[in-house]
């Protein structure tokens, strides 16, 4: 897994899936979906082929697969959660087996540098996954990477984990905090972020 530059985040990259491969990489060699279908549920789907909301099951799914696998819409043809990009997280991090599905996302922004690019990661059941070591260790790996904020989501409803409220406060403001590590990390992010320093 590669940092978010500015490169990465600037218009050069035409597609959204050109930055999720930039940073995450491709499909991960022989690694497949199996009978896991969390992103049927999880996802939050509203395109002219399809409109589904989120933790809610797709209509066309048979419980082990798509029903109209051959003619399913392109955004289930492109999409693919992390644990199919990141070849380190091991087999049982696949999302039915753990209970939380990875994806990186594009958000409307509306001002907020968080929600350019970012990663989610979605409980599948209940808000319990968020206290286990699988999840803590996830949030602690994706936070070695400066650039890429972290949500954690239940229930349709997200919040961010990472970078942590005050660290987000120096990002967004570049206030001269009284801690000097905290704001060396915090225009570190505002580089990455593509943000104006005053």
């Amino acid at each position: 897994m590669n940092p978010v530059n500015k490169d990465a985040l600037n218009k050069s990259i035409s597609t959204t899936e050109d930055l999720i491969v930039h940073v995450f990489g491709g499909p991960v060699a022989g690694r497949e979906c199996g009978e896991c279908v969390m992103c049927c549920k999880a996802l939050h789907i509203d395109t002219q082929e399809l409109k589904k909301p989120p933790d809610v099951l797709c209509v066309h799914n048979t419980g082990t697969g798509c029903g109209i696998y051959e003619t399913r819409p392109s955004v289930c043809r492109t999409w693919l959660c992390l644990w199919r990009r990141i070849e380190t997280l091991p087999q049982h991090m696949r999302p039915d087996r753990s209970g939380l599905l990875l994806s990186a996302e594009f958000g409307h922004q509306n001002g907020d540098p968080f929600q350019k690019f970012y990663v989610i990661i979605r409980s599948i059941d209940n808000k319990s996954r968020f206290e286990t070591d699988l999840y803590k260790n996830l949030v602690r790996m994706f936070s070695e990477h400066v650039g890429i904020p972290v949500y954690a989501s239940l229930d349709g409803k997200k919040r961010m984990v990472h970078p942590d409220d005050r660290l987000a406060n120096a990002i967004r403001m570049d206030i001269n905090c009284a801690d000097p590590s905290t704001l060396a990390k915090a225009r570190e992010w505002r580089k990455c972020l593509q943000l104006t320093d005053v």
